[in-house]
């Protein structure tokens, strides 16, 4: 599993099919362009993805998903490792001299504090990670620290703030850290990568900038090409260890940009006049591929899909049906998509224009997969504009 932070369905479907290297690089695969995140932000979006639903995060109820299961050797890097209880297969390379090359004061600070954020797999000194913390110090202090009086409701300034990236050396490391025992029979490794995360402060060429020149609008597929080398990175190393042929391999996203990346319709739509999060903000991408595929061409479906499908195709790959249609409700990606059923899945909105990540912000509805997501929300008399 790799997973991209922040590519849209809508992007990297418009990169496939205007650009031949990566079509081809592709061709094993489905893509699934038209597909929903049931949360906003990353971690909730993957807690549906293992568990198809926002589930109380408790050790308890962490063991019930795939990256527990003790007969299987697991690895994960990033934000998966904070669903793994036996955090000795927490993959963390990241320490403290890689947030040395913040830009400035003010953004070594910001660096910092967001990596802390980001890494939810590793305990450090303050636990970033509360909400109330977050919406509170980060609303007030990093902005008072950081000079940046200029708009107090813009958390993420482009030109102030430094995200994620400093990941992006880590991709083409964490294959040594993660060898596959080619003795096993079943093999999980979980990778969620945060550089491609907005501002978008990566160039093409992968390289990490203080802000991109470029509009928004045009920030994601500038992104995509520094993503086009890492996917090829990855698949390097899969078939120079014999492991791309005999594994199932899913890329995706966990969620697109925020409102101001796009000009597409319905993409470009604002969700209840939030600051933040539109409809495009919910349409990330899957890629999927099967053991032994082979294609001559990519598989492009349009079909409405939900991440949390992913729960139960992961079962189906690794135990019986039985034992999976009794715990998932969901259709399994890997099978044919005429036999999907219908199904309601759930869905966090933003209430208002100052709705964030804290969970008191979002109302959970229920919405169909045979219906497109702007339809289903404007049939709850949800406000896009």
């Amino acid at each position: 599993m790799l997973s991209l932070d922040g590519i849209s369905g809508l992007k990297i479907h418009k990169e496939i099919t205007l650009n031949n290297e990566f079509n081809e690089m592709l061709k094993d695969f489905k893509l699934y362009k038209n597909v929903t995140s049931a949360w906003p932000a990353t971690v909730h979006s993957i807690n549906t993805e293992l568990h198809e639903k926002v589930i109380n995060m408790t050790p308890s109820n962490l063991e019930k998903n795939i990256l527990n299961d003790q007969n299987i050797n697991v690895a994960a890097y990033g934000v998966y490792g904070r669903f793994i209880n036996n955090k000795k297969n927490v993959v963390d390379r990241l320490n403290y001299k890689d947030y040395g090359r913040a830009h400035n004061v003010n953004n070594f600070f910001q660096m910092y504090f967001i990596a802390s954020l980001g890494r939810w797999g590793t305990p450090y000194i303050i636990n970033f990670t509360k909400p109330v913390f977050y919406s509170t110090f980060y609303r007030y202090f990093v902005k008072l620290i950081s000079l940046d009086f200029s708009n107090k409701n813009n958390l993420y300034d482009e030109n102030t703030f430094t995200s994620y990236n400093i990941q992006s050396p880590e991709f083409d490391l964490i294959f040594n850290d993660t060898i596959f025992d080619k003795n096993l029979d079943q093999v999980i490794r979980m990778y969620h990568f945060s550089f491609s995360h907005w501002p978008v402060k990566i160039n093409q060429n992968c390289k990490e900038v203080k802000f991109l020149k470029e509009k928004k609008t045009i920030q994601e597929e500038i992104i995509l090409k520094c993503l086009i080398n890492k996917i090829e990175i990855f698949f390097d190393n899969l078939k120079d260890n014999s492991i791309y042929n005999n594994s199932l391999i899913i890329i995706k996203s966990d969620h697109a940009k925020p409102n101001g990346f796009y000009d597409e319709y319905p993409n470009n739509l604002k969700i209840n006049n939030t600051i933040y999060w539109g409809l495009g903000r919910y349409k990330p991408f899957i890629l999927i591929k099967d053991i032994n595929e082979k294609k001559n061409n990519i598989e492009i479906s349009d079909k409405h899909v939900f991440l949390a499908d992913l729960a139960i195709t992961y079962c189906n790959f690794f135990y019986e049906d039985k034992f999976c249609n009794e715990k998932y409700n969901y259709n399994n990606l890997l099978m044919n998509e005429n036999s999907f059923k219908k199904n309601n899945y759930e869905i966090y909105i933003p209430q208002d224009e100052y709705s964030f990540i804290d969970m008191k912000d979002f109302k959970k509805y229920i919405i169909s997969n045979d219906v497109s997501l702007e339809e289903s929300l404007k049939k709850l008399d949800i406000t896009l504009n």
